[in-house]
């Protein structure tokens, strides 16, 4: 994690809410990311949590990735 990865972060966030959308659509392609190069197993919101702050240097409550990820998950099963 750097300074730019958390500026680009958000930045992201500024462009989703100006385009109408919310934190949760903001959040998606962060989980997504992380989800892709990790591929942990199982996939529990605590290591997502400690993925997306070792990447982009946020820090996201549990309970928001457990949000974000239940929609994911049901896709996939």
């Amino acid at each position: 994690m750097n300074s730019s990865s958390t500026l680009t972060s958000l930045a992201m966030l500024k462009v989703t809410i100006d385009q109408g959308g919310d934190y949760l659509d903001y959040l998606k392609p962060f989980v997504l990311h992380v989800l892709s190069k990790y591929r942990p197993s199982p996939i529990i919101d605590s290591k997502i949590k400690e993925f997306i702050i070792k990447e982009f240097g946020l820090e996201i409550p549990e309970r928001t990735i457990q949000i974000v990820l239940k929609p994911l998950l049901s896709k996939i099963t």
